[in-house]
């Protein structure tokens, strides 16, 4: 009697290596590194309003080992590693030349860290601070004493998309992260009595931009030709200094608007004895644009802290708002109002 197991098909066994679908280091002996901050007790307060984004703020060298433990662990060099954050996100590769990736810290706006280490006992430590799971892992079994390196650690200003929280002082104590090789937990960093100091933005009209005077000209009556008809533009300044905090500036230009030009932006020229009439007076950008009377107009807008001064170029100009214009002294009056945030 024939029996048929198969029919067709091939059946192969044999001895060999079987690769792990995924490699893992294994840590031999130890347990997870911790270290911490407490830049309290250098009485650290960051000053983050007037910084501009990308600044070094401090540098903390010689963290403190918080349970001063030792490991050994074995990876074959394949497995994934890096530095996972807790409670931030990459911001991007480190400036000034320092090493490994600017993470943010979510409760502390505009305040970023990172890391540098060195070598030691056959590690390069600081490319494992590279965002997970892009850093490089050691191939083979490696063991380090905390004791024999401490990390130093950077507070970088970042952008705060955001926005900077109300003005006040905030301080942290909580986790940073922690380095993984594959699977390990390698290390843990943790940081305390780390504050910023939110400031309110301020600025200061300089004593020349208080009362401006802008001369517009002596004209005779037929250099108006028509309605419309304009004197060629006087430019003058408006300075602001000692500005702090300040992301965005806006001004407002007050004034009574002539009813028979209202959407020219014209203002109505003073009544008084033997004075002009038929004129108004507008006033325009360095660009030549015309600046909407009684209506905010944003004017800068950027980094907080990026400028102490600024200096905003206008122009005022005579324009004929009435068919017939009759010779005399045309005097016009406005009260600008800055404000920033």
């Amino acid at each position: 009697m024939k029996i048929i197991i198969a029919s067709g098909v091939s059946l192969l066994l044999a001895g060999g290596y079987c690769a792990s679908l995924s490699a893992a280091c294994q840590m031999v002996s130890g347990k997870t590194i911790e270290y911490s901050v407490n830049v309290s007790q250098a009485s650290i307060n960051l000053d983050v309003s007037n910084r501009p984004v990308g600044s070094l703020l401090y540098t903390y060298g010689g963290m403190i080992i918080t349970n001063n433990e030792r490991w050994e662990i074995a990876c074959s060099g394949s497995e994934p590693g890096g530095f996972q954050s807790i409670g931030g996100s990459r911001v991007g590769p480190a400036g000034n030349g320092k090493p490994g990736d600017i993470y943010s810290i979510d409760r502390l706006p505009g305040i970023g860290y990172s890391f540098q280490m060195g070598e030691q006992d056959g590690i390069n430590f600081d490319p494992l601070f590279t965002a997970w799971p892009s850093a490089p892992v050691f191939s083979g079994q490696r063991a380090f004493q905390a004791e024999n390196k401490k990390p130093t650690i950077y507070f970088w200003r970042i952008a705060d998309n955001g926005g900077l929280p109300p003005p006040g002082e905030y301080c942290l104590n909580d986790y940073l992260g922690d380095i993984f090789l594959g699977g390990v937990q390698a290390m843990r960093f943790s940081v305390s009595g780390l504050c910023i100091q939110v400031k309110s933005p301020t600025c200061k009209v300089t004593d020349d931009s208080k009362n401006i005077n802008v001369f517009l000209g002596r004209h005779n009556k037929t250099a108006f030709t028509g309605l419309n008809s304009t004197t060629a533009p006087v430019p003058f300044n408006i300075n602001l200094t000692n500005c702090e905090n300040v992301g965005s500036v806006f001004m407002q230009f007050n004034a009574t608007a002539d009813s028979a030009m209202a959407a020219n932006e014209v203002i109505k020229i003073d009544d008084q004895p033997e004075g002009a009439s038929g004129l108004g007076v507008q006033i325009l950008t360095a660009g030549g644009a015309l600046v909407p009377l009684n209506q905010v107009s944003q004017l800068w807008s950027g980094s907080k802290g990026s400028q102490t001064d600024y200096r905003f170029a206008f122009q005022a100009r005579y324009i004929q708002t009435q068919p017939t214009v009759k010779a005399g002294e045309a005097n016009a009056s406005a009260t600008f109002v800055v404000t920033y945030n």
